[in-house]
């Protein structure tokens, strides 16, 4: 009985081996290659635009100066020294008279920039400012100068031949006759006339006192009255020449 038990076992063992050697191992599942995934093209930064720059701003000098060249020049191609511009005492007065009759019959012309930019181009060469002053709206009003005393020892006469070329030769460069100057008959209405009517649009420009000399410089231009002869408010109306 044993025998049979064990035989039966070992014909199961070998049915087991049997099919376990006759089935057909799997076939292995192939492993997929990865997907090469496609490098991408760096793209460069965008180039940056040049942006245009604006010229450096001209100071206002400079820019001062081409004005007057554009719209002054014609008359006063010489400029202005600071003889010249020491009668208006400040730039407020410099800058009404400019905006009131320069170009003469068309003040408009010149922008309110533009009369700031040639007051602060005269006053700069009339060495009336500082260099880089700048001169505006704000500005304007606190800027003023006094009136320098006349050299020790200078006639009447020569004082008012230096007024005289600063204040009135760019119109009146031939100066005057006699027979002209004999018009007025007395110094006093000469005075007169040349405080109240010169220059043109600005007759307070002149000091009274300066007044007064340039009256003696055409009074002994014209022969009508010694050098020694003073000329004021005492001895003006004195003065005839009928």
């Amino acid at each position: 009985m044993r025998k049979a038990l064990t035989y039966l076992v070992v014909l199961a063992i070998a049915a087991v081996v049997v099919a376990a050697c006759g089935t057909p191992a799997p076939t292995p599942t192939p492993t997929p290659a990865p997907t090469a995934v496609p490098t991408a093209t760096p793209v460069p930064p965008p180039t940056a635009v040049p942006q245009p720059t604006e010229p450096p701003k001209a100071d206002q000098v400079t820019t001062g100066k081409e004005r007057f060249t554009g719209y002054c020049a014609g008359c006063h191609g010489g400029g202005f020294s600071t003889a010249n511009l020491n009668g208006y005492k400040s730039a407020e007065r410099l800058y009404d008279y400019i905006k009131a009759r320069m170009p003469p019959g068309n003040p408009d012309m010149i922008s309110e920039p533009g009369r700031y930019d040639i007051v602060a181009y005269l006053l700069t060469e009339a060495k009336l400012i500082p260099a880089g002053q700048v001169i505006n709206a704000d500005t304007l009003p606190k800027i003023a100068w006094a009136e320098p005393a006349a050299p020790a020892g200078e006639t009447q006469v020569a004082s008012g031949e230096k007024t005289f070329g600063a204040s009135c030769a760019g119109c009146h460069r031939a100066g005057f006759t006699e027979k002209v100057v004999r018009r007025y008959r007395t110094a006093a209405a000469l005075f007169q006339f040349i405080r109240t009517s010169m220059p043109p649009g600005n007759p307070d420009l002149i000091p009274e006192n300066k007044v007064y000399d340039i009256v003696a410089y055409i009074l002994l231009k014209s022969g009508l009255i010694t050098e020694s002869q003073p000329v004021n408010a005492d001895t003006a109306s004195t003065i005839s020449f009928e």
